[in-house]
């Protein structure tokens, strides 16, 4: 039995023809077999959550046997074939139940802290399984009357312990880095002895077959093998395969980039509603608005991040979040004279007031990263009292709702979050002092869903504008590398009317308007485009600024909230901050309002199964250190993909893909995200030199601290190698593979980590004009934009980037940026860098 791209084959031992059980791409893995050899259960992944299934082998029948929110993975069957061991994450974190097939009935078998994994059960009922405590990794050994043991302690990671038949012996993976990844042989003794069996070998993290007490089969270097346990030589396994590829649809992408004219405003970045019910305050175009019965008025005009508005119970003021002091902390509005007070001055963002029933206190959290999936605090502020906000609670991820719960007389704070990264959104409920409350049906309902739009805000009849140039202008420039040729076009003319580009021509062949600008000495590529990154207005009013100042016109977001991401694509798009184009790609679990409108038009929505998500997180450690962690996957072979697509790519433990995978990606269509930047983890190149032009960009645009937590390693993570992942690229590039600029900031640096990706693509290979390719007309195709985006042609809208410098000579030069166009408005450095 192999898991062989997300299907379950049947293969001889002695190699051969293999039999297709389960289809192609169901995700299914894990597979293990009955004691009678009739049934198989497995683990099945549906849109990034793992259930387990049973397959009865002679019918060919599925069946599903867990259905719940969490993951359940590694199934194993108990010898009388009764029951189930598996590891899920229903508790926050990883621990081992039983699930009694004949009733369904769970019931928990380790409740220790950290995450326990890979049980292996031996033919006497003894549990063998893999516990990780923080950076420390156990072989654990569980007997059936409950006494525990630990076998053998490291700090290497630890995965998929196998009993040879009989027991007294374990075979289990270890990896160390990126660096080796290799089988291990353990003998049950006073003192287990620990054996290294093999070396040199990129070895997959998948329990070995016994085919005897003597020999296993295993999966290393892309290729099934048969080893002796006290051999030093392999034998192959030969074997075929023939698995069918579909190829994803076209991107579908909703909304327009260009339509003339104003435009409904469609994104309310947060609303609350006054008491009587007639009032409402809600954050739109950036700035807070009141709607008083069918009067509309802008509480506030400024170019600051205005968000997140909750009407104190007189119905006078409202609290809310906004960068106005040069940091983001809770202020008021008075509602009829529009005065403005300072609440608060926290080290990190603060977001989400909740303001009590009293008008006396404000719940709120606040958060050090750059958006609320980061991990945040909860904090208490009295007004009367005057005093700094108390902290009632820690390590709160992904936080989107907050609000203040009164049962029978007590006051209690509930915050929807995360205890961790693989865990649910679920609410959690404080009292003042920040214990825990247990909230009984009945005595406090909490929302399972979003609440939906009132209809007053959804009859809004606000417009906004378009951005554009007012003035016909033509650009004559020396270099031209216009995405469609690998070569420079040399002294030619572009003519740029409104959004668009009217012609490309050579010098002096078409006639010249009134308004020429001069970049003869210059070189021109086409607008940059990144289609992974994360974002929130909580990064403030100089986020859209940021990315243009590195010659991003175009970004895709994974977004989580859509109503905010919404927003501020309107806020770039009408010009009422500087920022690029933005694409939105709803997240697994994003925060959908009910009712809310669909952007008409500034901002795309973009659902892809062609475009896979990359390389960003596999180390997880440093997706958490910024405050960007996805859930850790136990299996240390890994997907990247989408919900759609998740099985396309698949890397080994030492990050390597063999032909198989990679057959499959190029058959597909797909594009690959490069995210080689955020993988490679925090590391001074991501900050050069404050004497390089990147290098003194990044200092105007980020604070030391967050630079610091950009280029500095914690001593507790390893050294990575993104050598095998550039190597990757190259080979996909190479074999006519699509991929396209995918920074997964802000795991690195907003608009310069899209800069860093392009040089690490040059850097493992791929010519220079093949990288600015990917990093622009590969980018507009992969979203679906090739005919409006990606390349400098009559047509298309007028996004490029002025630079100082020969990036077909050296790719470095990108980073010399002297100017910046997007939709035909001209972005000087002075004007980028300034203030707005």
């Amino acid at each position: 039995m192999i898991s062989l791209l997300g299907g379950l084959w049947q293969l001889p031992v002695s190699g051969g023809a293999a039999r297709e059980l389960t289809p192609t791409g169901q995700s299914a893995d894990n597979p293990r077999f009955g004691p009678d050899g009739h049934e198989i259960v497995y683990q099945r992944d549906d849109n990034g959550q793992c259930d387990l299934w049973l397959l009865d082998l002679p019918s060919g029948k599925q069946h599903r046997l867990t259905d719940t929110p969490y993951d359940e993975r590694q199934p194993v069957f108990t010898p009388d074939g009764r029951s189930l061991i598996f590891a899920s994450n229903e508790t926050g974190r990883y621990q081992l139940w039983l699930l009694d097939l004949a009733n369904g009935r769970k019931r928990r078998l380790t409740n220790d802290d950290g995450d326990d994994l890979y049980p292996a059960l031996s033919a006497h009922g003894d549990i063998a399984f893999v516990r990780r405590m923080g950076n420390t990794w156990s072989l654990q050994l569980q007997t059936p009357s409950g006494s525990g043991t630990e076998l053998y302690e490291t700090s290497q990671v630890l995965s998929t312990p196998s009993w040879r038949p009989g027991g007294d012996v374990l075979v289990f993976h270890e990896r160390d880095g990126l660096d080796s990844s290799r089988l291990e042989l353990l003998v049950m003794s006073t003192e287990p002895v620990v054996k290294q069996l093999t070396e040199h070998e990129d070895v997959f993290a998948k329990p070995v077959a016994w085919g005897s007490p003597a020999y296993f089969l295993y999966a290393a270097d892309g290729r099934l093998w048969r080893r002796g346990l006290g051999a030093h030589e392999r034998t192959s396994v030969p074997f075929f395969a023939g698995v069918g590829v579909k190829v994803p649809p076209a991107p579908s992408v909703s909304g327009k980039l260009d339509a003339p004219g104003s435009q409904p405003v469609t994104g309310i970045g947060g609303w609350t509603v006054a008491p009587g019910g007639k009032r409402y305050a809600f954050a739109a175009l950036g700035d807070l608005w009141l709607l008083d019965g069918n009067k509309l008025r802008r509480l506030t005009n400024d170019p600051y991040v205005e968000r997140d508005p909750d009407f104190f119970p007189d119905g006078r003021k409202v609290a809310f979040a906004t960068d106005r002091g040069g940091h983001m902390d809770l202020w008021s509005i008075d509602t009829f004279g529009n005065a403005a007070v300072q609440l608060t001055h926290t080290n990190g963002k603060a977001f989400l007031p909740a303001v009590d029933a009293t008008g006396r206190r404000i719940a709120f959290l606040e958060t050090a990263g750059f958006g609320p999936w980061a991990e945040s605090s909860l904090k208490l502020l009295d007004l009367v009292q005057g005093r700094p906000a108390r902290t009632l609670a820690r390590g709160l991820i992904d936080a989107r709702s907050l609000r203040w719960i009164d049962t029978n007389g007590k006051d209690w704070i509930a915050v929807q979050a995360r205890a961790t990264a693989a865990a649910a959104r679920h609410w959690v409920v404080l009292d003042l002092q920040g214990r825990p409350v247990d909230v009984s049906a009945g005595r406090a309902a909490l929302p399972t869903a979003p609440t939906p739009l009132p209809q007053p805000l959804r009859r809004l009849s606000l417009k906004w504008m378009p951005s554009r140039s007012a003035d016909d202008y033509v650009v004559q420039v020396g270099r031209l590398f216009d995405g469609v040729h690998t070569h420079y076009l040399r002294d030619m003319d572009i003519h740029i009317r409104g959004e668009h580009i009217v012609a490309v021509v050579p010098r002096g062949t078409r006639p010249l308007p009134a308004k020429v600008v001069d970049a003869r000495d210059a070189t021109i590529i086409p607008g940059l485009i990144d289609v992974h990154a994360h974002q929130s207005s909580l990064a403030g009013r100089d986020l859209g600024r940021t990315w243009l100042a590195y010659g991003v016109t175009t970004v895709r977001e994974l977004a989580g909230d859509l109503s905010k991401a919404v927003e501020l694509g309107e806020v770039w798009a009408s010009g009422r901050r500087l920022g690029p184009r933005l694409v939105l790609s709803p997240t697994r679990g994003a925060q959908e309002v009910p009712g809310e409108p669909r952007p008409a038009s500034g901002v795309l929505m973009l659902r892809t199964r062609q475009l896979l998500d990359g390389f960003a997180h596999r180390i997880p450690q440093y997706a958490e250190a910024i405050g960007a962690a996805e859930a850790p996957l136990p299996d240390a072979i890994r997907d990247l993909g989408t919900a759609d697509a998740p099985d396309l790519l698949r890397l080994s433990p030492l990050e390597h893909s063999y032909d198989d995978t990679l057959d499959a990606l190029l058959a597909s269509g797909a594009f690959v995200a490069s995210t080689l930047g955020a993988a490679g983890g925090p590391n001074p190149a991501l900050v050069p030199d404050a004497g390089s032009s990147a290098g003194a960009t990044l200092r105007q645009l980020f604070t030391a601290a967050q630079l610091q937590r950009w280029s500095q390693r914690r001593d507790d993570m390893p050294e990575p190698s993104i050598r095998p992942l550039q190597q990757f690229l190259l080979q996909l590039v190479r074999r006519g593979g699509h991929v396209a600029i995918g920074s997964d900031a802000p795991a690195v640096p907003y608009g310069y980590g899209a800069l860093h990706e392009m040089e690490l693509l040059a850097d493992a290979g791929i010519p220079n004009d093949q990288v600015l390719r990917i990093a622009s007309a590969e980018g507009a195709i992969a979203l679906g934009l090739g005919r409006q985006l990606g390349t400098l042609e009559a047509g298309k809208l007028a996004d490029f980037v002025v630079l100082d410098g020969d990036p077909l000579a050296d790719i470095g030069d990108v980073q010399r940026i002297v100017a910046v166009v997007k939709g035909g408005v001209w972005l000087s450095r002075k004007q980028l860098l300034g203030s707005p």
